[in-house]
Formats: structure tokens, sequence, C-alpha cells
């Protein structure tokens, strides 16, 4: 399931969109190769939204765990 990620609330794209076996909770975090390392973002919000085609898309806010 393609899964859109926003890292901030002023995004008016998504930043990624990732391929998941299951849309990701509020509380979970994904983990994200950056060349090598990992880079660890806390799920913070979690909706869906209505595309053109009539179909809902789901999108997941997070935020950079330090």
């Amino acid at each position: 399931m393609q899964v859109e990620v926003y890292l901030n609330d002023a995004d008016d794209a998504p930043r990624w969109t990732l391929e998941f076996a299951a849309i990701p909770r509020v509380g979970e975090y994904v983990a994200l190769d950056a060349g090598g390392l990992a880079m660890y973002y806390d799920v913070v919000e979690v909706w869906y939204r209505q595309v053109a085609t009539g179909s809902m898309q789901a999108c997941i806010g997070v935020k950079l765990d330090d």
C-alpha cells in the first residue's frame, strides 16, 4: 500500500511516497536509509485524503527522532 509521508505541517506535497505492508500507526516509527545510516521518524499523525479518482490516499505525518 502506498503511503504519502509528510515531514511537517508546512509541506504542501509529500516528502516521500513509500510502500508499506500496513499503514504505520501513531506512536510507531519509520526508519529510512540515509546513505548507509538509518534516520528514525516518529509517526505523529495519520489521515486519509480523497484523490481525483474518488479513492482514498493514506498519509502520515512524521517528525525526526533525534
